[in-house]
């Protein structure tokens, strides 16, 4: 059996073996790497974001729009983000609400909004652009204004009770 030295520790092991155990070591390190490469893909990416929902209505019936063939009309709801001072500091998420009054903040990629704090505006399109609330659910005089933490259903706003 031909010998020859391998490794740091000038061990003689038999030929072929060096090739081996440094294949192995290449292997498993090369392994190792791969799998801390594939972690970091794995989990949420992104800012933390929470769901919303919630039903928008006015003395207590869900807006209607007319409906026609252009799809004109809508309500839609914009959440402006507002800084400590109350000055909006972000930027702002949309949501259509359904004909029953509902909605759901799709928001960052479909996940939601971040959590904050929020100027809520309403716009009852019938038809765009004219706004049957006469802006008083603006984004800049909406008075309704809600800090959101986590996953949160509104439940119903009714804008008729809003002062």
């Amino acid at each position: 059996m031909l010998l020859r030295p391998c490794g740091n520790d000038d061990s003689e092991r038999p030929l072929g073996m060096c090739a081996s155990l440094h294949g192995l070591v290449a292997l498993v390190t090369i392994g190792a790497m791969a799998a801390a490469i594939a972690s970091i893909g794995c989990g949420k990416s992104g800012p933390k974001t929470v769901r919303v929902t919630g039903r928008v209505l006015l003395k207590g019936q869900p807006l209607a729009v007319t409906p026609t063939e252009a799809q004109l009309g809508a309500v839609q709801l914009r959440f402006i983000e507002l800084g400590a001072d109350g000055s909006p500091s972000g930027p702002s998420y949309s949501a259509n609400a359904k004909p029953d009054g509902s909605f759901n903040v799709l928001g960052i990629g479909g996940r939601g909004l971040p959590p904050g704090k929020y100027r809520i505006a309403v716009y009852q399109y019938d038809p765009y652009p004219e706004d049957k609330l006469g802006g008083r659910f603006s984004d800049e005089r909406s008075p309704i204004v809600r800090q959101i933490d986590a996953d949160t259903d509104l439940g119903a706003i009714d804008l008729a009770e809003v002062k």
